[in-house]
């Protein structure tokens, strides 16, 4: 019975490491803060958040490690309008746009084994309305991050970095996309 002790306790411990314990732990990363310093697009826009935007998230599995990063695209998405647009308005009555941001999906790769590269890609999509609710300008923008997996031990770090680069490469796209769109500046010099 006492050789059984020592396999019985590391079956429990393990048993135990496996299901009963979930990590969540909420990015923190910085917010992207690479935008050019350009003339804006000459109009005042409302930021409205599809329902569950600041809910969003990644998971490994049931049972696995939660990325909590609403938050932080929230952040992101009002630091966009602000350097792209001219002026944010408080409320959708005193805007001349709308622009909604929804998130589509978070997703991971996760290699076999360690020290692999390991893939995060966040999808948003963009939808700019004029105040009537009439569709200006609609994109799905993806941004990709990778960071090497290394150990479960580092499991945190390495997807922060991962969602750094993910909401880095997410956000600097998007801003290009509104910035060369001729549909937004078209609506722009009409309104």
């Amino acid at each position: 019975m006492a050789r059984k002790l020592p396999q019985l306790f590391v079956t429990l411990m393990c048993a135990l490491s496996s299901f009963g314990c979930m990590q969540v732990y909420k990015t923190s990363v910085e917010p992207y803060d690479g935008y050019a310093a350009s003339e804006r697009v000459p109009v005042s826009v409302y930021v409205a958040y599809a329902p569950g935007f600041t809910d969003a998230k990644w998971q490994y599995s049931s049972i696995g490690p939660v990325l909590v990063i609403g938050p932080v695209l929230k952040e992101n998405t009002a630091r966009l309008a602000k350097a792209t647009f001219a002026q944010m308005a408080s409320d959708r009555a005193t805007a001349q746009g709308v622009l909604t941001a929804k998130v589509v999906g978070v997703e991971q790769s996760i290699p076999n084994i360690g020290f692999q590269p390991c893939e995060m890609v966040i999808s948003m999509e963009w939808e700019l309305t004029d105040r009537s609710g009439k569709v200006i300008w609609v994109r799905t923008v993806q941004g990709r991050g990778i960071e090497d997996w290394r150990t479960n031990l580092t499991v945190e770090s390495d997807t922060n970095k991962r969602a750094k680069r993910a909401m880095d490469d997410l956000f600097k796209k998007t801003y290009d996309e509104i910035k060369s769109s001729p549909e937004i500046h078209r609506w722009a010099a009409k309104v």
